[in-house]
């Protein structure tokens, strides 16, 4: 998959000797937990003979240089996240209907963590559950409250819910979490 997608950008890579590139990839035969725009995101430059790793502003100068043939993550509307404050991530990553944020430290150009949104954790706790499992997914004592009314409309329905692949799970789950 990584050849089929990234064979494009040989050229992009020439200019960069001794460099590892980083992509996340979406492609329609691999679907992720929650829907994402297919194609090659740019998130990653690594120095294969130190192991260091190009700032996020490295990261997009390259990007930049590359007439729009890499793209970038963290974006919204056209402006990037990188100056929002914890307290304003927090609040964003309670609504987003996307898998979240890598976390990072600019004055120390550092990543610090991943910060998942409750939407991508929910939908892959149970679309993934193989069905031996599920019950003790299902059990609301070990849940949070948040969790409570999906856990009783797929006990509801565990009989279909178990029929379904991971794909009809996530459509299951979605269409009860967009009533809510």
């Amino acid at each position: 998959m990584a050849r089929e997608h990234c064979c494009k950008f040989e050229e992009i890579f020439k200019r960069y000797p001794n460099k590892t590139f980083l992509f996340e990839i979406t492609d329609e035969s691999d679907p992720h937990i929650v829907e994402e725009e297919l194609g090659e995101t740019f998130i990653g430059l690594i120095d294969v003979k130190t192991g260091a790793q190009e700032s996020e502003f490295e990261l997009d100068k390259i990007a930049a240089s590359t007439d729009g043939a890499l793209k970038r993550p963290f974006y919204k509307e056209g402006e990037q996240y990188l100056k929002t404050s914890f307290a304003e991530l927090k609040n964003i990553v309670k609504e987003a209907k996307f898998e979240g944020f890598m976390v990072y430290i600019p004055s120390q150009n550092d990543f610090c963590f991943k910060m998942k949104t409750p939407y991508y954790l929910v939908n892959k706790f149970f679309a993934r559950s193989k069905n031996e499992a599920l019950s003790g997914k299902l059990d609301k004592t070990k849940l949070d409250e948040e969790f409570h009314p999906l856990v009783d409309h797929i006990k509801a329905n565990e009989r279909e819910f178990k029929s379904l692949d991971e794909q009809g799970k996530l459509g299951f789950i979605k269409e009860f979490l967009e009533k809510i």
